[in-house]
């Protein structure tokens, strides 16, 4: 555990060091202009990196660890493995692609995940955050990176899609279904997010179609289990993934939190009139929502999908505490937003471990 709050240091301080040597300003006719240095995002998400891709064998490292040493060194065994995957045959196909002409070194794959996924991430927090550092520091005290040591297959297709979110934003349709339809090949609980998109795109927030769906989930609530049943078979997840709870209560309050700011400023938010986060807004609700049916199923399926929605939250909370609060309220909102964080990432992090041979670190 102390390892995880080593990250959320370096977050913290990486940050606060930010303000004090920020970009300079141009002059451009926009509101969400980037003031952190690219230099200081590197550095926090490089950290990530480090810690996350030079882990050992943890959590469900050593199955992915596995697959990876059977594969062939042969980069023609590579489409082979198209046949043999049980699922997610475009990931293994790239590992073998990896393994024959990069390295067999799995450490060395693990990194490069680690770092294609971070990176990704980095991209799209950086490109429309108001405010980098707090959207780091949530980042971190959400404690999302754990994605990428357990769960990697999953958060590297999350990582690609939120790099693309300017075809979400730009309602690109056509580009991000097609994208959506390749990621599938790497884990297709993607696939989730063609509905959702359909859903999100429509401004403004709160629209009757964000309405219908608030109900839908509230429905499905009722019959959980059933829903589960359904939604697990529709996308092919499988029962290996319906064995233990699926969500926490605290996760559906901390996922819900952003949603009640903006519909408590919407009037503000009409007039501000900022499509991208109109959207955030829209997937805000969506995460809250299916953490709250997660929240009532039994399985850990559900529970798994919010991360693909949950990305655009650490963009949206910062956008409402510097936009639509004034200022004498924005610096108490700022420093009870960072005791809750902190107060949460204890509770979340309470049972997580960590062990790396690379950097001497035994299990902690």
């Amino acid at each position: 555990m102390p390892i995880y709050w080593s990250i959320l240091g370096v977050t913290a301080f990486l940050g606060v060091v930010s303000y004090y040597f920020p970009r300079p300003q141009l002059k451009l006719n926009t509101d969400n202009q980037q003031t952190t240095r690219l230099f200081f995002a590197l550095l926090i998400f490089g950290y990530i990196i480090v810690i996350c891709g030079l882990r050992g064998g943890i959590a469900d490292t050593p199955v992915y660890v596995n697959h990876f040493n059977s594969l062939s060194n042969s980069f023609f065994d590579a489409f082979a493995n198209i046949d043999t995957a049980e699922k997610g045959w475009g990931f293994w196909f790239l590992s073998g692609v990896f393994k024959s002409l990069i390295s067999a070194d799995a450490q060395v794959w693990l990194f490069a995940i680690a770092a294609v996924s971070g990176l990704c991430v980095m991209r799209a927090l950086y490109k429309y955050s108001v405010d980098f550092p707090l959207t780091a520091f949530i980042f971190s005290a959400t404690s999302t990176y754990i994605w990428m040591i357990n769960g990697i297959r999953q958060f590297l297709v999350v990582a690609i899609l939120f790099a693309f979110a300017d075809w979400l934003f730009e309602k690109r349709t056509v580009r991000y279904i097609v994208l959506i339809l390749l990621l599938s090949a790497v884990h297709n609980s993607v696939l989730v997010m063609i509905p959702v998109y359909f859903v999100v795109k429509f401004r403004p927030p709160w629209n009757k179609k964000i309405l219908f769906f608030i109900v839908a989930i509230l429905v499905c609530v009722f019959f959980a289990d059933q829903f589960t049943d359904f939604f697990a078979d529709a996308t092919g997840y499988g029962d290996n993934m319906l064995k233990t709870g699926g969500s926490s209560f605290v996760r559906v309050v901390i996922a819900a939190v952003p949603c009640v700011l903006a519909f408590w400023k919407r009037r503000q938010i009409v007039r501000l009139d900022s499509p991208v986060m109109d959207i955030c807004i829209n997937m805000s609700v969506v995460t809250a929502c299916f953490y709250l049916l997660a929240s009532f199923t039994s399985g850990t399926y559900i529970g798994r999908i919010p991360i693909y929605f949950s990305m655009y939250s650490t963009l949206l909370l910062p956008w409402l505490l510097q936009k639509t609060f004034e200022k004498k309220e924005r610096a108490l909102l700022y420093a009870l937003c960072i005791v809750c964080y902190v107060i949460y990432f204890m509770v979340d992090t309470s049972g997580y471990f960590y062990q790396s041979d690379v950097l001497g670190i035994p299990v902690c």
